[in-house]
């Protein structure tokens, strides 16, 4: 067992800038903060994955979305493809430097990421190229984070109703929330 990490406070990197990597995928990437490299993994949104090499996730992202695992691949390019072009410009990351588990060799970190006021996280599941997570950010306090899960749930449940990305394909005819979305509390405006 893993002791449970220290709490960090949170901090905005503004001027950040996309690093090529060729292991960066729609919501995993490395940036540049200042003179230092990061990479960073996005809290509330899974996009689907880029490598054939995760059988097993592609397979749990297909049943999720209702699609073969060929088309969560394709579904990963073209997320990582909106992923490019949001981070074209400099945007803000909002971190505490929480480690995100994964494959990458590098440590990791869970951010949230901004540009001109609006999130990736938000842009990548209203287009139907990611789901929204169970993990969450409680930023700047637990109350604001469970209401933006919340908000990232709407985004996910309206672009598989309008049929967005991946749910144009999907054989789903539900959009039933998960046994963790059932049991987390809702927050309501």
């Amino acid at each position: 067992l893993r002791a449970a990490e220290p709490a960090h406070a949170w901090e905005r990197w503004t001027g950040c800038t996309l690093l090529p990597d060729r292991y960066y995928d729609g919501d995993s990437f490395q940036v540049k903060y200042g003179r230092k490299a990061f990479v960073l993994r996005l809290y509330g949104a899974d996009a689907p994955e880029t490598d054939a090499g995760y059988g097993g996730r592609i397979d749990e992202q297909a049943a999720y979305f209702g699609v073969t695992p060929a088309e969560v691949l394709r579904g990963g390019a073209a997320a990582k493809e909106v992923t490019a072009k949001f981070l074209s410009k400099p945007f803000s990351v909002i971190t505490r430097r929480k480690v995100a588990p994964g494959a990458s060799r590098s440590e990791r970190f869970y951010a949230m990421v901004e540009r001109d006021g609006t999130s990736l996280e938000a842009t990548l599941i209203a287009a139907g190229w990611a789901r929204a997570t169970t993990e969450t950010a409680d930023y700047p306090n637990a109350t604001e984070g469970q209401r933006r899960t919340v908000q990232l749930r709407g985004i996910e449940q309206k672009a598989a109703q309008e049929r967005m990305g991946l749910w144009a394909k999907s054989k789903r005819t539900d959009r039933q929330p998960t046994l963790t979305e059932k049991l987390t509390p809702r927050i309501f405006k």
